[in-house]
This record gives C-alpha cells, sequence and structure tokens, in this order.
C-alpha cells in the first residue's frame, strides 16, 4: 500500500509465479482496504502491487509505506493469515502483533531515485525469490 495521490493509476500492478491461483484484483483490493480499516490504519491508500505465489493456505502481506527506507528491513510472511506491516517514523508495526510467521523474509530495501518508496524482495517455499520496485506513483 502506497498513500494515495492525485494523478497515479488507479490499477495495482499484478502478478503471479508460476501456476499460482489467479488474484482477482477488485476483491483482493478490496480485502485489503477493509483489513485496513478493520485494523484502525488512517489514511488514504492505495494497492501499489498484488502478488501471488503457489497453492497452499492463503497467507496475505500488506505493507503499508509512508515513506521512502532508508536502510534495508527485514520482514516475515505470514503463515496462514493476514498480517499488516504498518511503517512508522521509529519503525515498522506488525499487526495483528501475535500473528504467526514464516521464516521466509519480505526484505525491503532503499530506493535508488526520490520516487521510489524502496525495493521489496520475495522468496518462496523454493527459495526462488522475486524483485519489486515500489514507486510513489503507480504504474
Amino acid at each position: 500500500m502506497i498513500p494515495y495521490t492525485a494523478g497515479g493509476g488507479n490499477e495495482p500492478r499484478v502478478s503471479s509465479y508460476g501456476r499460482s491461483t489467479p488474484v482477482d484484483v477488485g476483491s483482493v483490493t478490496k480485502h485489503v482496504q477493509d483489513l485496513l480499516q478493520d485494523e484502525g490504519v488512517r489514511g488514504n491508500y492505495r494497492v501499489s502491487i498484488l502478488w501471488r505465489a503457489g497453492h497452499g493456505k492463503q497467507a496475505l502481506a500488506v505493507i503499508v509505506f509512508n515513506q521512502p527506507v532508508v536502510s534495508r528491513v527485514e520482514l516475515q510472511q505470514p503463515r496462514g493469515s493476514d498480517l499488516i506491516y504498518l511503517q512508522q517514523p521509529d519503525g515498522w508495526k506488525k499487526i495483528p502483533p501475535q500473528c504467526p510467521t514464516l521464516n521466509r523474509p519480505l526484505s525491503v530495501d532503499p530506493p535508488l531515485s526520490e520516487d521510489e518508496f524502496g525495493f521489496l524482495h520475495t522468496s518462496d517455499v523454493g527459495g526462488f525469490g522475486t524483485i519489486f520496485q515500489i514507486s510513489k506513483t503507480p504504474d
């Protein structure tokens, strides 16, 4: 999730890995927005990227950016549940805090330009990874 800005595209970039279950952009976007509201996350945000891998038990990691990252951040993938990582001035807040996680990282590296929040690195069960540029304005 990135802050909503006028003039940006409304549709997130959507990608999947291999023979993953298809992504229903509308329902997933609504679910993410409802999840943020239910957890008390306030502000105008839009979904920037939707990525899905695998066929197993569904889990959802929502990473909410408020400013560009300044150093590498290691977050953990959720284990079979929904998890929000909310960027705050003093670090990242995990919502809910007791959410179980896997031993697979979601890493965020600093941006290369002022038009970005950073780069998100994901990894799947086989150890393969994908890198996403998190732009301030979606494509």
